[in-house]
């Protein structure tokens, strides 16, 4: 699994189709990769398929410290998915 650019993860699958058929903004590349949209809901139907995936609330913090007063407000929606 590779996230690119905030906005797509990229998963080596064993069965690409099973994504692919229930996320419409997904792909299916060469070589049993698919490219999908990285969103709340589509990380959700990732979830259901058992398919672990970083969630998109996350971003890329890059390891800092994040000093916006809505943190624990995003460290519990985070918890709640």
């Amino acid at each position: 699994m590779q996230v690119i650019d905030n906005k797509a993860i990229l998963l080596n699958l064993r069965n690409p189709d099973k994504v692919t058929s229930v996320i419409p903004k997904s792909k299916k590349l060469s070589g049993n990769k698919v490219l999908v949209n990285w969103g709340v809901d589509e990380s959700h139907v990732l979830k259901n398929l058992n398919i672990k995936v970083p969630s998109p609330i996350e971003g890329n913090t890059d390891g800092q410290v994040n000093t916006n007063p809505l943190t624990i407000k995003k460290q519990h929606l985070l918890f709640l998915l």
